[in-house]
């Protein structure tokens, strides 16, 4: 669930583009790996009202602007979005390593797929 981000005359721009990325694309902070993988769970826990994200940068190709939720970059990344209909979102960055480590049966576009 996202909030619409009003069009108002006079307003400030973003200063990030808010494009997404796309799926399976991997970043790099401070020499840990992430990758934007498809998890509405984590997205749902890291987003609900209370959680503590703390603000990161942009990323040069990616659009949005980045948070650590909890302040720990084990927990991942959440990327906000702005998406055509101009509702901003929330999309998740696993620690590389973890995804790796889940024993997952990779990703397919992206998007976590259990082994059969």
């Amino acid at each position: 669930a996202g909030s619409s981000w009003p069009s108002r005359p006079g307003a400030m721009p973003l200063s990030a583009s808010g494009a997404p990325s796309a799926l399976g694309a991997i970043i790099s902070v401070g020499g840990v790996e992430f990758v934007r993988v498809d998890h509405p769970g984590r997205v749902a826990a890291y987003t609900q009202p209370g959680a503590k994200l703390m603000l990161m940068h942009d990323f040069p190709g990616h659009g949005g602007y980045f948070m650590v939720p909890d302040g720990n970059l084990l927990c991942g990344l959440i990327q906000w979005v702005v998406q055509s209909d101009g509702v901003v979102a929330p999309h998740y960055w696993m620690e590389r390593s973890e995804h790796r480590g889940l024993g997952l049966g990779g990703l397919e576009g992206g998007v976590l797929v259990a082994p059969q």
